[in-house]
């Protein structure tokens, strides 16, 4: 067992608190540049939406948090949805 699936249940813990805090039923977790722990509704996307997601929150540059406008080709085509991505930590 390596050390991250030895805290997913932690992690997730904290994810579905984050996101209950921000009224969202989507969010995950990356650790380095991978999804550590996600919502039951994260994984309901189109696996085109993942990728697309999962790129973007790859290429942000790193700051504290920011929120952006996101269009889904399948969840949300014609309506932006906000996104807020915050960068936990460095070393993990």
């Amino acid at each position: 067992m390596n050390k991250l699936s030895h805290y997913s249940g932690m992690f997730q813990a904290i994810l579905d608190a984050f996101v209950e805090a921000a009224d969202s039923p989507y969010g995950c977790l990356f650790i380095h540049g991978k999804v550590a722990v996600a919502t039951k509704k994260w994984w309901e996307f189109s696996s085109l939406e993942l990728i697309l997601l999962a790129l973007l929150i790859n290429c942000l540059p790193k700051c504290s948090t920011r929120d952006i406008p996101v269009f889904l080709p399948h969840g949300s085509p014609s309506v932006r949805t906000i996104w807020i991505f915050s960068y936990v930590c460095r070393h993990l």
